[in-house]
This record gives C-alpha cells, sequence and structure tokens, in this order.
C-alpha cells in the first residue's frame, strides 16, 4: 500500500510524534511505501526517520496516490484546496477529548465519509457528542508495537521508571522516598529526554506514568501506577480497570491527589498484588499489529467532487481557527506571566496601565472560541 501519514508537529519525544513513528515503523517494515507530512520537523525525533519520507511541503501531496491515510490535528484539511475525487481509507485520527477545533470540525471530514479513530473510549464518546456516528468510530487504545510484548514473573521491586513530561511535585518527593531503597530514573521533557523503546521499558519492574506508557507497561507484564498531573487511581486492579481504560488511563477517571508518602508508600506494598493483576489482563487491544489489521480490512470511501464542494468553503475558517489554536497555548503563558508581574505592580497599574495588555491576549482566545461554537 501507498501510506500517508499527517500531523502537526514531528519535533520531540511526545506522545502525538511517537504515534506517528509506530505507524510509520510499522508500515516500513511491512514494505509499505510510507510518506510523513508535518507542519513542524526537527530534532530530536526527526533522526528516526528516513530523510526522503517526511516533508513539510503539503503541495508536493497528491491524495490520489495514497491507499490509506492517517490524518491526526485535522491536518487533512490542508489538503481540499488541491483534492481531486478518488478512493482512500481516510482517518480522521483524534488523539485528546479535550482539543475545541478538532471536535468542531470533526462533521467537515465526515462529509468526506472519513473513519473516525478515538485513542480512548471516552474521545470516542466526544465524537458521538459532535454527531458522528458510533458506527464510524474506531478506539485504537494507544495500541503500541508488537515488540513491547513480553512475560513478566513475580520478579521483587527493585528499578522504578517515572515516565512523564509533566511532573507533579509529590511524585518528586516521593522518588526522593523511594530512592533510599530503590533505583529509581526519570524520563520526561523536564528531566531527561528519551526515546522511550521496549528494551529501556524492559529494564524496569515498575512504571509511574500515565497514557500510552502504560499500554507500554502492560504489553511488557511490568507493574503500572497511574498518577501525573492529574493525580491517578495509582495500581490498577479489577475495581479501576474499566474506567482507567476508558480514560485513557490519563489519571483523568478519578483525579485523585496523593501525598508523597501515600505514593511511595502504595508503590512499595501494592507492587506484587498489581503485578499479579497485569499477568491477566488481555492484551490483543494494545498490540498495534491487531489494530492496523483490522482498519486495513476497512473498504475505501469514494471522495467525490460534491463531497469537495460541500467542504471546501470552510476550508478557510478552519485554517484561521487552527492558526488561532496554535498561539492559544502562547498566549495563555502570556497572560500567565502578565498577571504576575501585576501582582507585583503598584494598584494604580494593574487598574489603569496594564488593561489593554491583558484585553490583548484575551481577544484571540475569544475568537478561537466562538469559533469553535459556530463549528458544533
Amino acid at each position: 500500500m501507498n501510506i500517508l501519514l499527517l500531523t502537526r508537529n514531528l519535533q520531540q519525544y511526545a506522545g502525538s510524534e511517537k504515534q506517528i513513528f509506530e505507524l510509520y515503523d510499522y508500515f516500513k517494515k511491512h514494505n509499505h511505501r510510507v510518506i510523513v507530512f508535518a507542519q513542524n520537523i526537527g530534532m530530536p525525533i526527526q533522526k528516526h526517520f528516513q530523510t526522503q519520507d517526511i516533508t513539510t511541503d503539503i503541495t508536493q501531496i497528491k491524495i490520489e496516490e495514497f491507499d490509506f491515510i492517517w490524518g491526526q490535528h485535522l491536518q487533512f484539511l490542508s489538503l481540499l484546496p488541491q483534492l481531486k475525487p478518488c478512493k482512500t481509507r481516510l482517518f480522521s485520527v483524534h488523539l485528546s477529548p479535550f482539543l475545541p477545533i478538532e471536535l468542531a470540525s470533526s462533521p467537515l471530514v465526515n462529509e468526506l465519509g472519513a473513519y473516525f479513530i478515538a485513542n480512548s473510549p471516552e474521545t470516542k464518546d466526544k465524537l458521538i457528542d459532535n454527531g458522528i456516528a458510533q458506527e464510524n468510530i474506531t478506539v485504537s487504545h494507544n495500541a503500541a508495537p508488537d515488540e513491547y510484548l513480553a512475560s513478566n514473573t513475580h520478579t521483587p521491586l527493585q528499578k522504578i521508571a517515572v515516565i512523564s513530561n509533566h511532573i507533579p511535585p509529590e511524585i518528586l518527593e516521593a522518588v526522593k522516598i523511594l530512592q533510599k531503597k530503590y533505583t529509581v530514573d526519570i524520563f520526561g521533557l523536564q528531566k531527561q529526554p528519551i526515546w522511550i523503546t521496549p528494551e529501556i521499558i524492559k529494564q524496569y519492574d515498575c512504571l509511574i506514568s500515565i497514557g500510552k506508557s502504560i499500554q507500554y507497561g502492560i504489553l511488557c507484564g511490568k507493574a503500572v501506577y497511574i498518577y501525573d498531573h492529574f493525580g491517578g487511581c495509582g495500581y490498577l486492579n479489577a475495581e479501576n480497570y474499566g474506567q482507567a481504560r476508558h480514560y485513557n488511563f490519563s489519571g483523568r477517571d478519578c483525579e485523585t491527589k496523593k501525598s508523597a508518602e501515600e505514593i511511595a508508600h502504595e508503590i512499595e506494598t501494592g507492587y506484587q498484588e498489581n503485578l499479579k493483576f497485569i499477568q491477566h489482563i488481555d492484551k490483543k487491544d494494545y498490540l498495534l499489529s491487531h489494530f492496523i489489521n483490522k482498519i486495513s480490512s476497512f473498504p475505501q470511501i469514494e471522495i467525490t467532487q460534491d463531497k469537495i464542494n460541500r467542504v471546501l468553503p470552510y476550508q478557510y475558517l478552519i485554517s484561521y481557527a487552527q492558526s488561532m489554536e496554535k498561539n492559544l497555548e502562547q498566549n495563555l503563558q502570556d497572560l500567565s506571566s502578565l498577571m504576575k508581574e501585576l501582582q507585583k505592580a503598584s494598584h494604580k497599574k494593574r487598574r489603569y496601565l496594564n488593561i489593554i495588555k491583558i484585553l490583548g491576549i484575551l481577544l484571540p482566545i475569544s475568537i478561537f472560541y466562538i469559533l469553535w461554537l459556530l463549528f458544533r
């Protein structure tokens, strides 16, 4: 097959980038032609791709050449101006239940007849709320490469890995406690950015993390403790597994905050029990090969000129909203910094001299959410 993978950024060791690489690596190993488009490409992740397979020039992509199109972050909509009638498998991929522009624009992609991929049942529910038919949505469960699959015996707790790009203070304090008895390593953008591989995961007895690292741990048969900036349920067990899985092992299923002492105690005392539970989880849904085989069997859809004509007028509004979203995080950071400055400033300055700055930051955020409401 000819495979096209679309995403926004291909730079950091982060979730969406890892998703694209794992798909790319799978298809390359199975002798498919793969092209990856991203708006921004750079190190360190760029080195994991062959140069001829990645591009930032979307005008060079001819949709009609591809049998399988995986579109993250609504990047497929950028192709609308040069889209021609064709038959393909088009997947609109949603990695979060929270990004307003993705949810608001899903009906437009639906007009083209796309299949929808949700990373979790929670995201699937959000898509259904936005008018996408339940039968047209497949949950990926953040499926991971089969190389992670391994059996594990009830080994004693010796080595612990914390994998997080947003480590909360209580985890850092818990690490200090645990390091008195165990080897504890921290990986993530804030500490030690590293390319997580099956070989790395297999070195540890227990993982403290959320999201896809939990699938890695489950496949490897490792103890997994769910906790991060949202809090978390701790070790998986028969009572919390279904709920935690529904929320993509994000910690949002309970949002329970714990002290460093509680976390360290639970990790130590609950280790063996969790290890037993992990061995009995059905791992099929977390295998990338199973997921790819499933969606590759879907019939091709026909993108007609009539469908293109219906969607094309909205592309410009979506493009504008996407550019607004790109600047949203920076605007919020600027607003936070400004509010800190205002707290230090005199009452008179807070009242008179900075109000325009605040309005200047809030205006684009307001426009973004107005567009979101219009497209819902």
